[in-house]
């Protein structure tokens, strides 16, 4: 189960990784280079803390982050921009597919664990803040 939890930032960070690679070595886009970087190793970064301490909630939060980053970008890179190549267009909807699929994912998972927790949990916890 804990492999399966973390596949999707794994995967993730690994297609922005090639990504970002793929379109320095094609377009020499430096922007697109160091972006694709930097949401690569924050999903690695989800994916290590996921390992790491699966029983805290910080990995969950990371992932989901990203991964609206990602939809955002993607939704920006899919709708905002027109009269672009096929070729981007097909990276943008690989974006925004990958951005959507993991976000739904790590919020589905953060959902059905705090709806699992018994409500005397809950209640203890806001009233001792």
């Amino acid at each position: 189960m804990p492999c399966l939890i973390v596949l999707p930032a794994a995967l993730s960070a690994l297609f922005f990784f090639v990504g970002g690679i793929t379109a320095f070595v094609r377009k020499h886009s430096k922007r697109s280079l160091l972006l694709s970087s930097v949401v690569s190793a924050a999903f690695a970064a989800a994916s290590y803390l996921l390992v790491v301490k699966p029983h805290e909630y910080v990995g969950f939060c990371v992932a989901l982050g990203v991964s609206l980053f990602a939809f955002l970008l993607g939704s920006c890179m899919l709708y905002i921009s027109t009269g672009e190549n096929l070729l981007r267009k097909r990276v943008a909807c690989l974006v925004f597919s990958f951005g959507l699929f993991s976000s739904g994912f790590y919020y589905a998972f953060i959902l059905s664990k705090v709806y699992a927790l018994p409500t005397s949990v809950v209640y203890t916890k806001i009233a001792a803040e």
